[in-house]
Formats: structure tokens, sequence, C-alpha cells
């Protein structure tokens, strides 16, 4: 009876918008939904946009002062000499250091519709507008 009432729920966030880490961002004309957290110690943060194919489109420095706290990341849509980026799918990298340059974790977060729901042995899975597949588990919210 509990399988069956998480199955519902599950299935009711088919059509909503979830925020769920991600390395990958779909940008829309009109949004670039990207957040990121950091753990404590973070001295610098640096947010690096790759196309599909790999190549960096360009590289931000982000906050580190909200240890924990989600950081919503502004970018101009421009790539790295200033020409604009039209819409599309981008990987992301977080990279955060301490004062001593070691590495701190550091999680990237987005925005995607769900568009479906797939029941697999390793749980309910959600398929996301993004093109990325996440147990839904793992979602933040539900927007």
């Amino acid at each position: 009876m509990l399988a069956t009432m998480g199955a519902m729920s599950d299935m009711q966030m088919i059509g909503r918008n979830v925020l769920v880490p991600s390395s990958q961002v779909t940008m829309t004309d009109t949004e670039f939904p990207l957040s990121y957290q950091v753990e404590p110690g973070a001295t610098d943060v640096k947010i690096r946009i790759y196309s599909q194919e790999g190549s960096l489109v360009r590289e931000l420095t982000g906050s580190s002062v909200a240890d924990g706290e989600l950081i919503d990341v502004a970018w101009d849509r421009r790539d790295a000499v200033g020409l604009p980026t039209p819409p599309g799918n981008f990987r992301i990298e977080i990279a955060a250091t301490d004062v001593n340059g070691d590495p701190i974790a550091a999680t990237s977060l987005t925005t995607a519709g769900v568009e479906r729901v797939n029941f697999t042995a390793r749980g309910p899975e959600l398929q996301l507008s993004n093109g990325e597949t996440v147990l839904s588990q793992v979602v933040r919210s539900v927007l």
C-alpha cells in the first residue's frame, strides 16, 4: 500500500518542474535555471559552462559566502569573447577550493520539467525535459 502511494505521488510530478542535482542545464530564451551549493570553507568558486559538444563556452566566478545555501547563477548568455549564446543544452561543472587550493564539495542544481516516470529496480526514475533521468528521491523541491 505504501509503495502504491509513493508511485501515485511520483506520477503527480509529471508536467511539473523540479529542482534536482544535475550537471545538465537547458537554457531557454528567457531562463538559465542553474544554482549551486558549496560546503563550508570554499573561498574560490568557478562555474564552467560547456556546449553539448564539450567545448568551454564560458567560465564564471561564483560566490562562496553562503555555505550550504542555494546560490543562483546569473549568466549574461554570452560566450568567452562576448558573443550571444543561443538557447540549448549545456553541461555544467562547479569547482570550489579553500584558501589552500584544496577542493571543496560543490553541487550544481537545475530546474527541469518531469516528462514521465519509469518504475525500475532502482526505484522510480523521472525522465526530465533536459534529457536526464534521475531517481525521484533526489528531488529537492517540486515547483
